[in-house]
Parts: structure tokens; sequence; C-alpha cells
């Protein structure tokens, strides 16, 4: 490596409200200063990995997976209410090659699994277990060595910086320098947490070139050269367009493939017995038979397999399944294993929409259930695949465009009244940015312009805007691995106790992990009561099957062509209703051209359609 230099202690936005380095822009910056590796070591857990390595790779950079780890001083497992909530150290752990990433992934898994206590912590137990692959650096002035220096008790920290020698290897283990701070306690005689101690308030903590380095640790040239020692013995290369399919158990003697062409085969002779078709049944069996070909031609047959199995468990316990939705409508071998309810060869659907072999891409099938009883079939997968293969998914909440305002304004200590009135400048829209807000409001521009103070709060919130702000569970993600989910991604847990992805759902799928959408609809609930309403009241007539309505009922046409769609899935805002009463729909395919068309540009096209009609 040519550069003197690499950034191996570094925390990005992914360190929630502690670091705001957003991904791009930092690697643009590391690019700029020729410096050829850069870490990231986000605060306990690994968020960003993914998208980290990914656009380090893209700028010519090369990544470092890392983390700056909680210790707990004794074991992790110990959460006693006598414990002080900051009671850990901090500990840099760096991933030198794929056995360190995964060792990594185990750690910061069980560090929130196992560990939490305020924080997730780790302890010297597990790093002993899970120590290969990995370079320790003795972290910043939480770190175990530098605190104990820091109360004068020199041979405590020689001994735990001996045990931690010994768990990384006398190769794998660095002592940490950083501002002066500690340096400046050994000569005036104060403790770190002395509140009379002479002290630098720091505005150095910032991505600094390769000269600011070497001029700020002139004294000490190698500490600044065994960065790029230690950036030369991390080599990690993520294998990203792997798919890791759950392993579906077929019947003996059978292979997923022929397995999925039975049930699909058998599934169609059942369908077109119960809704008889005027296409002629050859139509079907040649398109089942292509489908089959490409299905299974991609690798998928275990995926229509796994949906399958999931929709029948659904149906069997009488939990309210979706009729589908999206591309997947498109398949008649969804429709065979009644994974999807509408027969794609009477609407002229197109397969290739869903699955196509010139563009490869993973089929996404939306599963709609019960919002009362999703937990039931998420319940069901997790007995099925194991508990340590399912989990579901992380998303994160970003800083917005007022709640920056409001937050910056809070910290700046400007009057709530003078901040409100700033923030109401800014029009609402979800995806307004302070800059667009900038642009459309006048008097937003003439405040920013007139007074310092709130030039101040705009410039600050703009470069806070955007950043990931707390972490939660998406409302529909579930992924489910072929071997453990530690093998693969690290874990969270959520708010109740869910076991979460610490990777978003983009980056879930790019690490060739498979999800599955799991939707809660509370139309799907209302309906079933509605039909158990209907039942109960007519107990001596035969009771109504929602999925059994003919498609052709006048009066449901007339109910609709009124407008009085209250509730009903996509047919229920203002716009939409006065759609269906212009229109006034007398035939399914009416249905399907209104929600099509009701969506930025078809929607000009709607006056000459209801002309037309």
């Amino acid at each position: 490596m040519a550069s003197q230099f690499v950034h191996l202690h570094l925390h990005t936005q992914y360190s929630l409200l502690d670091g705001a380095n957003q991904i791009d822009p930092l690697m643009q910056q590391v690019k700029s200063f020729g410096q050829p590796a850069v870490a990231m070591t986000d605060h306990g857990n690994m968020f960003g990995a993914v998208e980290f390595y990914r656009k380090a790779r893209e700028h010519g950079v090369k990544p470092i997976i890392g983390c700056e780890a909680y210790m707990a001083p004794g074991s992790r497992l110990e959460k006693n209410s006598h414990l002080a909530h900051n009671d850990y150290y901090h500990l840099i752990l760096l991933a030198t090659n794929l056995k360190g990433y995964q060792n990594l992934i185990k750690l910061v898994s069980k560090a929130y699994l196992e560990g939490f206590y305020y924080k997730p912590r780790m302890d010297k137990e597990i790093l002993q277990q899970h120590h290969e692959g990995l370079i320790g650096l003795s972290g910043c002035l939480s770190g175990e060595v530098a605190y104990l220096i820091g109360q004068k008790d020199l041979a405590g920290a020689t001994k735990a910086a001996g045990e931690y020698r010994e768990i990384f290897g006398k190769d794998n283990y660095y002592l940490e320098l950083q501002a002066n701070d500690l340096m400046l306690c050994l000569q005036t005689g104060k403790t770190i947490n002395d509140p009379n101690r002479m002290k630098f308030d720091t505005d150095q903590l910032y991505v600094k070139s390769t000269d600011q380095a070497l001029s700020e640790f002139k004294e000490m040239p190698t500490a600044v050269s065994n960065t790029v020692k230690i950036a030369e013995a991390c080599t990690l290369e993520l294998a990203l367009n792997k798919t890791y399919l759950p392993q579906f158990k077929v019947p003996e003697g059978l292979t997923r493939e022929l397995y999925v062409e039975q049930l699909a085969m058998e599934g169609l002779a059942q369908r077109l017995k119960e809704r008889p078709s005027s296409i002629p049944e050859l139509a079907y069996q040649i398109r089942l038979k292509e489908e089959i070909a490409v299905i299974c031609s991609m690798g998928f047959a275990g995926y229509f397999l796994i949906v399958w199995d999931i929709i029948k468990f659904a149906r069997s316990r009488g939990i309210p399944v979706g009729p589908g939705r999206g591309s997947a409508a498109g398949s008649l071998v969804a429709y065979a294993l009644r994974i999807t309810d509408l027969d794609p060869l009477v609407y002229s659907l197109l397969f290739e929409r869903f699955l196509n072999p010139e563009r490869v891409s993973l089929p996404d099938i939306d599963m709609d259930f019960c919002m009362d009883r999703r937990d039931e079939v998420i319940n069901y997968v997790i007995h099925k695949y194991g508990e340590d293969h399912v989990a579901q998914i992380i998303t994160f909440g970003t800083m917005k465009a007022k709640a920056a305002i409001r937050d910056v304004g809070r910290v700046l200590e400007m009057p709530y009244a003078e901040v409100d009135r700033i923030a109401k400048l800014i029009p609402d829209d979800l995806k307004m940015t302070l800059d667009k807000a900038l642009e459309q409001e006048p008097r937003l521009k003439e405040l920013v312009d007139k007074d310092v103070k709130v030039k101040e709060l705009m410039s600050v919130a703009q470069s806070l805007e955007g950043l990931a702000r707390h972490a939660s569970t998406h409302a529909a993600g579930i992924v489910i691995s072929d071997q453990p989910l530690t093998e693969h991604v690290p874990l969270y847990k959520g708010p109740k106790d869910e076991i979460v992805t610490q990777y978003s759902m983009g980056d879930v799928e790019k690490i060739g992990l498979v999800k599955f959408d799991f939707l809660g609809l509370k139309t799907l609930t209302m309906i079933q009561r509605a039909e158990s309403l209907v039942n109960e009241g007519r107990p001596d007539q035969p009771p109504l099957r929602v999925e059994q309505l003919p498609f052709d009922d006048p009066a449901t046409f007339a109910l609709l062509s009124s407008g009085k769609t209250t509730g009903v899935f996509q047919l229920e805002s203002s716009g939409m209703r006065d759609l269906l009463m212009g229109l006034k729909p007398d035939r399914f395919e009416d249905i399907i051209a209104i929600i099509a068309l009701y969506r930025p540009g078809p929607m000009d096209l709607i006056p000459d359609f209801i002309k037309r009609k």
C-alpha cells in the first residue's frame, strides 16, 4: 500500500445518533486522500457492513469490516440491577478474512441476544471462542487498558492487555493512540473522570488526510505505519451473487423439481374442475409446462414449495389469505398451487413479468394474511425451519427535514416557538428535503439569509438530514435461511424481543438470503368477520364463501359505481371514489383498469378512458 495512513476506528451513521458519516461521501473523501483502505467500526453493531463493503469496492477502496464492541467487565450474562448502565469497556474488532467476518457476526449477534444490558455486550469468554480471523485494538479512553491507566492501575492495565494479547495472538492485538487526553492525565497526575482535570475540548473528530495524521503523530511514526500494516492484513472477499434457499424436504424418491411439477399438475386439474374455463385445456397444459421449465431451470422449485407450504398451512387453520397481488398473479403455477387466486389465462396475464430467464432475479411473492393471525403463520415457519433459521428484517428510520430542524434547534438551545415557526415553513411532503424547502418557500430562504442563528441551524440540519436515526422491525419481511442465520447475517433483538437481522432488506438479499413478505391486512380480517356474521345470521342456508362469489354480480358493480367504497382495499380514497362514479364499472376488467390508471402518468388519460367507456 503506497499510502502511509488508514483510518481503522471510524463510526458511520449506523452508530445511530453517534456518528454522522454517510457512506458515499465517506468513500469519496477517503479516495481523494489517496488512502487505500478504510475500516467501519460502529458501536456494537454491523448494520451498515454490506453497504460499506459494496460502496468501498465501487470507489476502489479496500473495505475493512469491524465493530467497536462493548465488553462486559465480567460475564455478559450478568445483568443485575447493581451494575451501572455504563459498566462496560470498548474494544475495536477488525475482520482480517472471511472467517473473521463470520466470527464477528457471531460475536455481535450474541452480544444482542445474550449479553444485552443497556448495551449489546460481549465478554472474554465468547471472544476466546470466536477470535480467529480478528484483530483487536485497545479502543478509546473507554477501552479497558486506557481506563485502568487513567485510574493509575498500571498493573491492572498490563494484565488486561496481556489477556487480550493471549486471546488474539501476539501479532493481532494493538494499543490504540488517539487524542492526547490520556497523556495529559498522566502528565498532570489527574484521572480521566476528574472534573477539575486539564482537558482540551476537541474539534478534531473527523476523517483526516494522511498528511494531517503524519503531522499529529510525528513523535510516533510507527503508530501511523502500523495502520497500514493492519490494513494489509485485512482482506475480505464476500460472495454477493449466491443464493441460500432454505432446504424444503420433499417426499422420498422425489426431487423438488418433480414434486413442484406433480403438485402443479394435480392443482391445475382441480382448479379447472372448480372453475371451468372457455379457454382450451391444451393451452393450460402448454403454459404450465413452459412455466415449470423456467422455474426449475432457474433453481426456484424450492421457493415455490416453501410459499405453497406456508399458504397451505394458513388455509388449513382457517387463517384468511389474500388472493395474490403483483406480478406473481401472472403465474399459472402459482394459481395451480393456490398461492394466487386469479386465473392468469382468463385475464391475459404475462408470466414473463414475474420470472424471466433473461433477467435473473429471485421471485418475489407477497403473501397477505389476516392481520390478527399473521403471527400464527410466522410461528409455523419458525417451528418448521428452526428458530435459528428464521428472523424478521430490520429497517432504519431516517432523520427527515422537519425533524432535523427541530432536533438541531433543541440542541442549539433556540427558543421552541422560533424553531417551531421555522419547521412549519417546510412544506408537508414525504419526499421533502431542506434543499427543496429552500427552493419552494421564499420565507424560509429569507429567514436563513437574514438571521445568522437560523443560517447555522439550517447548515447543521442539512448535514444531519437523511442520517439513520433509529432501528425498527420491517412490517412484512421475513428471512428464512438454509443454515443458522448467524452463518450469514448478524442478528439484533427488536423492541418486542423479536429476532431481527442487522442488515436491511436490500442488503439481506445481496448476501444471498431469501426474504418472504408476510403482510398483515386488516381488510382480510374484516372480510372474514363479515362472512362469519352473514353465516351466523342465516344458519339454515348454505354458508356464504367469499372465494365462491361470482365476478359478474350486478349489485356489486352498482355499489362500486355509487362511490360508497370506504373500507374497500385500494378503492377508498376520495379520488378513487370520484373515478368509480365517473366510470361506472360493470365488469371485472373495469376494476383492473381503474387500479392500473390511478397512478401518476396514466392518471392524465382517465377522462378519455371514461368517455370511451
